[in-house]
């Protein structure tokens, strides 16, 4: 089976320039990076009307990460600032990654530093309208591997990250969201996608929220055929759907009673909730991985999924957009039975029947980003290795996939900032939030309340794992047994009748003992 490489993850920036490929009539795509390794990740329409593009870069020998980037651009994409961030001085050994332009001009990001290990911790940054920092956390973990993947703002005020791979059991607790307080304080965390026994693999690439702020993670999940070897696993598309706490409401493994392989890797909703992803279709009907669209219920029932491109031979859809609930942008890279390779943007139907496609550029790469503006015009945003470099292009089209015209109408950019922003580096000379402690605090039980009268209550840690809970006397004898239930956390204990005095509430996993708290029992 032939496949085409995706640049699913990374993160950090170097000097940047700006150039134009153009003619007269055409004079997109602008390409940023020059002789640098730049690498998107994400692409964001400004109050302004401007774009903000963020990722990072390598170093010229394109082996280790060099700084987070963000580069402000007009209307016309041509730069107006950059900014890097990460270690002063260089090199920065800080990946970009994710930006959020908040309602009052200020931004959130999230990426992954080096500072402090080989291994990457997941940062947050809060800039304010200048592009100047308030402050900026890095989630530390020793010996572990976190990586910021995504990030939202909530309805209340406050963020949601997306992490990858926190904690010591990078096989089966890959994805977590962090909520965080405008202070940048962890609100809560919680991991996902812990439905079946077994390692899985699965990876969340894609975090978005909808106007009733719910949460929708879209990744891929390795599970195995019904009826067959638990340990055959396959990869398919994986959506999770969380309400505003946290709390997973539903979640769709697509088409494992279908026996479909693939993975999803972007998705947006439509004004009614209705869901539409892109990503790959791997399954052994055909030779070669393709382009594929996805259409899920607000509820999590997968409705439809059709191939993008009949003849592909390898490669996949990376973005989507949506134009007035009745038109989807999408991004793809295939090569067909030709072996030549395409890189090219679509304007299809709901049903993913294409009205107007357009290639774009023929090398090994892939698109990473897309948004539709304030006036309807489309904006793909991709990495491209053309002449020994990483660089970043970004296309903008009108809604018939036609370029756009350059605007000469002048603008002001930046305006709520009260001085010119200048192209600087952002010091991650942060405050490090040790996550080791909160890790092990995950796998605690919690006895409450302490002294307990007529009943007691036990939560279990988000990550405790366990079969029984049973409550001992001082002299070893087992006073109460509670069997723990799958997904189940929360506990209450009659304890009415039981003589005053101190007892150990003990849980177990598999008949090991797994955690136990002292209680005292005042008998009232």
């Amino acid at each position: 089976m032939k496949n085409i490489t995706f640049i699913i993850f990374a993160v950090s920036s170097i000097l940047l320039l700006n150039k134009t490929v153009c003619s007269q009539e055409d004079n997109w795509p602008k390409i940023y990076g020059d002789n640098q390794y730049y690498i998107v990740r994400n692409l964001i329409e400004t109050y302004d009307y401007g774009y903000l593009i963020s990722g990072f870069s390598y170093t010229n020998s394109g082996q280790q990460v060099n700084y987070g980037i963000l580069i402000k651009t007009d209307i016309n994409g041509q730069v107006l600032w950059e900014k890097k961030i990460g270690a002063v001085p260089k090199p920065g050994k800080t990946g970009g990654g994710y930006v959020k332009q908040l309602t009052d001009g200020s931004y959130i990001i999230t990426g992954t530093t080096y500072i402090y290990d080989v291994y990457g911790d997941a940062y947050f940054l809060k800039l304010n309208v200048c592009g100047e920092k308030e402050w900026s956390k890095i989630f530390y973990n020793t010996g572990s591997t976190e990586y910021g993947t995504g990030i939202v703002s909530t309805n209340d005020g406050n963020y949601l990250i997306m992490v990858a791979y926190w904690g010591d059991d990078l096989a089966n607790e890959r994805i977590w969201l962090f909520k965080i307080g405008q202070d940048g304080e962890i609100v809560w965390q919680k991991v996902y996608a812990k439905w079946s026994l077994g390692t899985n693999d699965e990876d969340g690439y894609n975090l978005i929220k909808n106007a009733d702020n719910e949460y929708l993670i879209t990744g891929g999940y390795y599970q195995y055929n019904p009826g067959e070897d638990t340990n055959a696993r396959y990869v398919r598309p994986m959506f999770i759907k969380v309400d505003s706490t946290g709390n997973e409401m539903w979640h769709l493994l697509w088409g494992v009673d279908e026996y479909f392989y693939g993975v999803a890797f972007k998705s947006a909703f439509n004004s009614s909730g209705y869901i539409y992803s892109v990503g790959q279709n791997s399954s052994v009907d055909f030779p070669g991985d393709r382009p594929e669209l996805f259409k899920i219920s607000k509820t999590g029932s997968q409705l439809y999924s059709k191939d993008l491109i009949e003849n592909a031979d390898g490669g996949g859809a990376t973005t989507i957009s949506i134009l007035e609930d009745s038109v989807l942008f999408i991004g793809a890279t295939w090569r067909d039975y030709n072996d030549v390779i395409h890189n090219g943007v679509m304007k299809t139907d709901t049903l993913g029947n294409i009205l107007v496609q357009r290639d774009l550029l023929n090398v090994s790469s892939s698109f990473y980003s897309s948004i539709i503006t304030h006036d309807n015009k489309y904006l793909v945003a991709g990495n491209f290795f053309i002449g020994n470099n990483w660089d970043i292009y970004l296309w903008k089209f009108n809604k018939d996939l036609e370029y756009d015209s350059i605007y000469t109408q002048p603008r002001v950019y930046d305006s709520l900032c009260p001085h010119e922003i200048v192209s600087d580096t952002i010091d991650l000379d942060t405050t490090t939030v040790n996550l080791q402690e909160l890790y092990q605090q995950m796998h605690r039980i919690q006895v409450r309340p302490n002294p307990a009268g007529k009943k007691l209550t036990v939560t279990l840690g988000v990550l405790t794992n366990g079969t029984e809970l049973k409550l001992y006397n001082t002299n070893g004898q087992a006073v109460k047994q509670v069997p723990v239930q799958r997904y189940k956390r929360e506990y209450e204990i009659n304890i009415t009748g039981l003589p005053p005095g101190l007892y150990v509430v003990v849980l177990f996993d598999k008949g090991k003992v797994a955690d136990k708290r002292k209680v005292i029992i005042s008998g009232k």
